[in-house]
């Protein structure tokens, strides 16, 4: 199996891939595959130690920048091609492939740094112990697809107009019944209600409540899911709930770059205002 996963690497590395972490995330596969000029700062990462001599070697050549799950997709296109058993399985903020062997037990394989960089445990450690309903499960095929349509969503999420909004909004509610285990979707479509005055109905609110109940029974002690939820409550009127909410939302990210975003927000819901934000037509 590493065998064969060195072999993949050693072909990425040689078509001039690097990991674009943690300078940038690569937002498609397309945008993955798009030449560019060699950047010397990307040979400085930790990922890109094992690829920084072919790259030197190579520094007049163009090069194609990939984040985790761009990388996780063409080892699975690879395997797909040669009928190889591998997965991927996602953590909070990073996704890698598996070898599955026959006895149910694996080989972890990070497609960021181009070998079998860590175990479960390993894992956890690297990203925070986070307890989730999702985490370091070996997808499946309609788990995989269930991600994708996530990611589509995650596209047309970042274009700020009212029909891209329902249109990423669409394809979070095709994700959901496909990757259930995960509360990402659900995550995102709370959000987009309770910051978007926009697409307010009377429906919505019911909806969007449900939606971040569920995510927190999936990961109870993820700060982003509290932060969403306190915006709900919030954009609802019940302020009492939503500041002690965005509290909870506070206490839980004592490591995360997003504090003083919930301060802010914390700060808008104690003036018993709610937290919007633009969109065009």
């Amino acid at each position: 199996a590493i065998k064969v996963l060195q072999t993949i690497e050693a072909v990425i590395v040689e078509k001039n891939f690097l990991c674009s972490i943690p300078y940038r995330l690569v937002n498609s596969l397309s945008e993955g595959l798009t030449y560019l000029p060699l950047d010397p700062k990307y040979l400085t990462t930790e990922d890109n130690q094992r690829r920084k001599q072919h790259a030197l070697a190579h520094k007049d050549e163009m090069f194609h920048y990939i984040d985790c799950d761009i990388g996780c997709y063409i080892y699975l296109a690879v395997a797909d091609a040669l009928d190889l058993p591998l997965v991927m399985s996602e953590i909070p903020d990073h996704n890698f492939i598996r070898w599955t062997f026959p006895d149910s037990t694996y080989l972890n394989w990070d497609t960021n740094k181009g070998y079998n960089a860590y175990t479960d445990d390993e894992y956890r450690t690297r990203y925070h112990n986070q307890v989730c309903g999702f985490c370091l499960r070996s997808m499946n095929r309609n788990e995989l697809r269930g991600y994708f349509y996530f990611s589509l969503g995650a596209e047309y999420d970042k274009i700020k107009n009212r029909q891209s909004q329902l249109i990423s909004i669409d394809y979070y509610r095709e994700a959901i019944p496909l990757y259930d285990a995960s509360p990402s979707a659900r995550n995102n479509i709370a959000w987009q209600y309770s910051i978007h005055p926009e697409l307010d109905t009377t429906h919505t609110w019911k909806d969007a409540l449900k939606l971040t109940n569920k995510t927190l029974k999936i990961m109870p002690a993820f700060h982003s899911y509290y932060d969403t939820k306190a915006s709900v409550l919030a954009a609802m009127g019940k302020f009492p709930k939503a500041i002690k909410t965005e509290r909870q939302a506070i206490s839980y990210c004592s490591y995360c770059k997003e504090q003083n975003q919930y301060i802010n927000r914390l700060k808008i819901f104690e003036e018993r205002k709610r937290y919007t934000e633009v969109i065009t037509p």
